[in-house]
């Protein structure tokens, strides 16, 4: 198949900006922009619709998913700073009360967050064949460990200790 018959039905099938003037290139024949004139590289097309695929392939179609994947990563970065927090209490001279507490709530974050991140980055098709009110429990989930914990333990803990 030459690369004008490949490019032709490339752009018949697909939204293609253009490189220079961002002209919606779908259905046309020729291999110039007709909005700048700017040739239209069939390489650059087929990367456009390769990186579109993948893209598909690979992110959760359902927003109720991407909520969740997206709660879950920012939940790592919580993990990573309840990492930090456990090592300043454990070194710490902390009342052995209060650092139980902060060791029995932030030891599950630490573990549950990374958890949640590698279920949805790993077994999105899995997650996107439960029912709604499963999605909807697991983006909660994901959202909500983090801010339940800093708000009804660590500052009330917090304020106590000072």
């Amino acid at each position: 198949m030459s690369d004008e018959s490949t490019l032709r039905e490339l752009l018949a099938a697909h939204d293609i900006p253009c490189d220079a003037c961002r002209y919606n290139l779908r259905g046309q024949t020729g291999d110039k922009c007709p909005e700048c004139g700017r040739p239209i590289k069939v390489e650059r097309v087929r990367g456009v619709v390769e990186a579109r695929a993948w893209r598909q392939r690979r992110m959760p179609g359902d927003r109720l998913v991407m909520a969740g994947l997206v709660g879950s990563l920012l939940g790592l970065g919580y993990a990573a700073g309840a990492v930090g927090t456990l090592v300043r209490v454990m070194m710490s001279g902390l009342a052995t009360p209060i650092r139980l507490v902060l060791e029995c709530t932030l030891w599950p974050l630490v573990i549950a967050y990374p958890l949640l991140a590698w279920m949805y980055l790993t077994r999105t098709s899995w997650i996107e064949r439960r029912s709604r009110g499963g999605k909807l429990a697991l983006a909660i989930v994901a959202w909500s460990l983090a801010p339940v914990d800093v708000l009804f333990v660590l500052a009330p803990l917090f304020l106590l200790v000072r």
